[in-house]
């Protein structure tokens, strides 16, 4: 899930052809660094209400205990999360604040890990620089608040001795104020990623993605993909032009249901999440997206959609807009090859009926 540096992909075509010419899909972690981590104890930082937050809304107006609320939930959020899913640290988990956290004293005996919310020029930097995550009432007026604009959430583990320093990992949280629905994903898939990396050692860092996504595609087989129907882009019309393009079970759905199976982990399922990747360089503040084929059991990546050439990111909806697209549809059978016998048609008709 590398978030760091601008990207050509080309979205649909994932082959030893232009592998060279592309960079990593997901963010890079040093060898090192996992055996770092894994020796460690881990802190989950617990977030507290920001002063220029509470400033922000006083002077405009808004409940204040309500943003107070909406962290302590966040925060509750975090910890089922990392209760269920993360498999990062072989002993005890601490849950500490920013000031608890900063009275440590032996720090190379700790990892933490953190949601925050950042722009572009600042992803590069440490948490104690940038610092919180967003939250605001009313994100529809945010977008039109300079203070708050442009900003997307990522997660990020950092060992505790270089807490101000870039993160050791970072990926993107798909909304900017997180859902417990975020969190277990990004928990669940982080882990299982760190995890795959750690032991796959073997293999080359250029060819690290493409033969996890050899691996684990297979998977889509035996299970019953949900695609959230509020965000399927309309050009993909209606359940023929999937039928064409994907030959296995899924299922049109709402965001409820996506959600609901993520946060019970229920092996029997995939979902396509939409993530913020970047941030636009050309300045405006636009958020461009990836699509991630994710397993709701073991947290595996099943499939990704990459971004395309930067010029064409203004009109190309599969990442100027936070939608499932066609080619996000043919990524997903990129490396079943053969690509499976078609559906029997009652199980078909019964597997793609919307809910």
């Amino acid at each position: 899930m590398r978030l760091m540096k601008k990207i050509i992909l080309v979205t649909g075509i994932f082959s030893s052809v232009v592998i060279s010419a592309v960079k990593a899909q997901f963010e890079y972690i040093k060898p090192h660094d996992i055996k770092e981590l894994s020796s460690r104890r881990l802190i989950v930082l617990v977030e507290e209400p920001e002063d220029v937050l509470i400033a922000k809304l006083k002077k405009k107006k808004k409940d204040i205990e309500a943003y107070k609320k909406a962290i302590e939930q966040y925060n509750t959020y975090l910890q089922n999360a990392v209760t269920k899913f993360c498999k990062l640290s072989k002993g005890d988990i601490e849950f500490l604040t920013l000031d608890e956290i900063n009275r440590i004293s032996d720090k190379k005996n700790y990892a933490v890990i953190y949601c925050r919310s950042a722009k572009q020029n600042q992803l590069d930097q440490g948490y104690l620089q940038v610092h919180g995550i967003l939250w605001w009432p009313d994100f529809m007026e945010v977008a039109h608040d300079r203070d708050f604009t442009g900003r997307m959430t990522i997660l990020g583990i950092s060992l505790l001795d270089k807490f101000e320093t870039f993160p050791i990992y970072q990926c993107p949280v798909p909304d900017v104020f997180p859902t417990q629905a975020d969190l277990d994903f990004v928990l669940n898939s982080v882990s299982n990623y760190i995890s795959y990396r750690g032991n796959h050692k073997h293999v080359d860092d250029d060819k690290m993605d493409e033969t996890l996504l050899k691996e684990n595609q297979p998977a889509l087989k035996d299970k019953i993909l949900l695609l959230r129907r509020d965000l399927l882009d309309k050009k993909i019309g209606n359940t023929k032009m999937i039928d064409k393009i994907y030959p296995y079970p899924y299922l049109i759905t709402s965001k409820d249901s996506v959600d609901q199976a993520i946060e019970s982990g229920d092996p029997k399922y995939a979902v396509i999440v939409v993530t913020p990747y970047d941030l636009d360089v050309i300045g405006n503040g636009t958020i461009e997206y990836v699509q991630y084929t994710y397993s709701t059991g073991d947290g595996s990546i099943l499939a990704t959609s990459g971004l395309l050439d930067m010029a064409t990111a203004g009109t190309n909806a599969s990442i100027a807009k936070p939608l499932i697209t066609k080619n996000a549809l043919m990524d997903l059978s990129l490396y079943l090859k053969p690509q499976g016998p078609s559906l029997n048609k009652d199980n078909k008709n019964n597997a793609t009926k919307k809910k």
